[in-house]
């Protein structure tokens, strides 16, 4: 709760990738069944990555979140954008475990296991 209120704060200030981020991942771990939370915490990650200057962390944060949506509503959309924004991830940190980890989620779910090689 603590976290939480300092990225409002600093997100209150001014626009900060790195608090949009936090605020982001506490909608995540608030998630309910209705899926606001939800659907704010990847608007809002949305929002960070095209803020930061190192965008992966929050590229593939989204994709585990677009992944999340997908298993919630079962939309096909949410696991080619998983894998979409997985990719962006890598592109900016060939290094990112989390988003090779999520492509390779993506990837399984929508049965492109072929593609992992």
């Amino acid at each position: 709760a603590v976290v939480v209120r300092a990225a409002q704060a600093r997100s209150a200030e001014r626009v900060d990738a790195d608090a949009l981020h936090a605020l982001a991942l506490a909608d995540l771990g608030w998630s309910d069944a209705v899926g606001i939370p939800l659907d704010r915490a990847i608007s809002t990650l949305r929002t960070a990555a095209r803020l930061s200057a190192r965008p992966a962390p929050a590229l593939a944060d989204l994709a585990a979140a677009l992944l999340a949506r997908a298993d919630r509503r079962g939309e096909a959309r949410d696991l080619f954008d998983a894998a979409d924004v997985a990719l962006l991830a890598l592109d900016s940190d060939s290094a990112s475990a989390p988003a090779r980890f999520n492509l390779a989620l993506a990837l399984g779910r929508i049965g492109l296991v072929d593609e992992l090689q």
